[in-house]
């Protein structure tokens, strides 16, 4: 095997004029974007005739399917957690809720709170709409419960804001972009929005993300770039930076991103914060803008492994609209506090793929996690996923040109407003051909089935996680000359996604949890992934990793603006 199992992208990084020229040149000159993408690796795919597997659209395995006649999430939800308070130096819903029992502030006076620190964190970046008074009104309709003594949940009364991706009553879903969804104003909420408002949360509006969620550093001209708490030059990680940042600067203990390559987990990794990609339609996709619907999936982003947890579980279930969702087991944190002995626990470890990190230091950090399962009577057991480089080129394939139909959908207007960074990208999608999707899905039926034989192979026992770095490398520098025309760096996003992208493409669920700091301040970021709908065993690792002595956390000191309960 050789010794780097995914490549790592040879390209120029291009911003400023040379941007603005490059596009136009592509967008004219065929030849030129169709080397760049057979260069890329996007044609690759085309020469393989030796595939003759099935292809797949929908990442879970049919041994994993659980047809149930219950489809009514009310009758199953879980509204709290046997879990003592989180440790940490952020606030934790834990705190909040305290607060409103014990009578110290009500969700009304939180709300004013809130709206301050959003006044006065504005150049952040990491808000792109909110409306005051319908942050108000679900407030004193929460501040009621509370003097009732019937809080509807535990994240009664939580301020958490949204991607905006996701559609919110009322707000145009814009998903980062200047000429789409413009105007259009949403009738009802998406069914994450839906299902946290049911749970009493106060829906705050929508974040900044990555025009279309087309890359991982959430830069947009557009909307402001948000800003990295730990370092204010620093990138939040995309495309849901707007989410990572706002629970970064302390203001929210959760906010909901989405990740269809690693835009969940890249922006919790590098805001030093913990976050969840679920089995793929684990969560509804309903009323979600469909970008790269057979990758993507909402989630939460959160400040501790309690908040993840409770709102993974509030959100995560089926639903009649999402018919995708309907062969899901049942959603349970049965295990979650079962943190002392990690026994029976076998995790798997690729060492060529993980030792492709930028910088040494992130493997160093993770091995005091390693240390500490090991003390809890896990086992490691070297592993080797096959074709990983054929599943990143695919994953590639399908990513592309899922959101370049979702562009052409909006119409040649909307696609001449778009960055011009992403208007390279939609002209390196347009060479992809028919054959480019099959073969990648084909692929897919391939690695779906390489990562299988690890958790369930014919012989044996096999492995219960798999365990890498979340990121290549920690946030990187934004100099003040990309924030006008945007910026291509493939380079850099292949770094960032470089542990990302096996989850989206065959469908299992990671979680991101933080792993301390790098030299230069900024956080380090461990992902575990799982075999199919066994998130229960994700966040209860999560709570270990919380749990581990050794892990540095702290508050951010540049954008801090969480002193809420003070």
């Amino acid at each position: 095997m050789k010794d780097t199992p995914v490549s790592r992208v040879v390209a120029p990084a291009i911003s400023g004029y040379t941007l603005v020229f490059l596009t136009n040149l592509l967008e004219n000159v065929p030849f030129v974007t169709n080397k760049i993408a057979a260069d890329g690796g996007l044609h690759n795919l085309r020469k393989r005739s030796d595939l003759s597997d099935v292809i797949t659209t929908v990442p879970v395995p049919v041994q994993y399917n659980f047809f149930q006649q219950d489809i009514d999430h009310q009758e199953k939800k879980i509204t709290s957690l046997d879990s003592e308070t989180s440790r940490g130096p952020f606030l934790s819903y834990h705190d909040y809720i305290k607060a409103y029992k014990d009578g110290k502030v009500t969700p009304s006076e939180m709300a004013e709170r809130v709206l301050k620190a959003l006044e006065d964190s504005k150049s952040m970046n990491f808000m792109r709409a909110f409306h005051e008074d319908s942050i108000r009104e679900q407030a004193a309709a929460s501040t009621e419960r509370y003097k009732a003594g019937a809080p509807l949940s535990d994240l009664d009364g939580i301020f958490i804001p949204i991607k905006e991706e996701s559609d919110i009553k009322g707000y145009e879903s814009r998903s980062g972009t200047v000429g789409i969804n413009v105007g259009v104003f949403s009738d009802e909420d998406s069914a994450i929005v839906q299902r946290l408002r049911d749970a009493g949360a106060i829906i705050v509006g929508h974040t900044v993300m990555n025009e279309i969620g087309w890359d991982t550093f959430t830069v947009n001209p557009n909307t402001g770039t948000p800003k990295n708490a730990y370092k204010l030059n620093c990138s939040c990680g995309g495309s849901s930076g707007g989410s990572g940042g706002a629970v970064a600067t302390g203001i929210f203990p959760i906010a909901v991103g989405a990740d269809g390559g690693g835009s969940i987990r890249i922006p919790a990794s590098f805001c030093g914060l913990y976050g969840i990609k679920a089995t793929h339609a684990r969560i509804s996709g309903f009323g979600a803008q469909p970008l790269a619907p057979t990758v993507g999936i909402s989630g939460p982003i959160a400040a501790t492994a309690d908040d993840m947890a409770l709102a993974y579980a509030i959100v995560a279930g089926k639903d009649n609209r999402d018919q995708a969702t309907l062969m899901q087991p049942p959603v349970s944190l049965a295990n979650y506090s079962n943190t002392k002995s990690l026994e029976g626990i076998k995790i798997g470890i690729f060492p060529e793929w993980n030792n492709m990190v930028n910088d040494p230091i992130i493997n160093d950090r993770i091995e005091v996690f390693k240390k500490h399962f090991s003390s809890l009577g896990a086992t490691f057991e070297n592993i080797e996923i096959p074709e990983l480089e054929d599943a990143r080129n695919a994953h590639a394939i399908t990513i592309s040109t899922e959101i370049s139909n979702y562009v052409k959908k909006h119409g040649s207007s909307a696609r001449q407003k778009l960055l011009h960074s992403n208007r390279i990208l939609a002209s390196v999608a347009d060479t992809l051909q028919p054959v480019d999707y099959v073969r990648a899905q084909q692929i897919r039926t391939r690695s779906m089935q390489h990562v299988m034989d690890l958790f369930k192979p014919k012989d044996g026992k096999g492995i219960d996680l798999i365990l890498t770095p979340s990121t290549a490398i920690t946030s990187p520098e934004l100099s003040s000359s990309l924030l006008t025309y945007g910026m291509s760096n493939n380079p850099m996003t292949s770094d960032a996604m470089r542990y990302a992208f096996l989850a989206n493409f065959i469908g299992i669920p990671a979680v991101q949890v933080p792993a301390g700091f790098d030299a230069r301040g900024l956080p380090v970021g461990m992902q575990l992934m799982a075999e199919w709908w066994n998130e229960e065993l994700l966040l209860r690792m999560a709570k270990v990793c919380e749990e581990t002595p050794g892990v540095e956390r702290k508050r951010p000191t540049e954008g801090w603006y969480g002193d809420m309960l003070n």
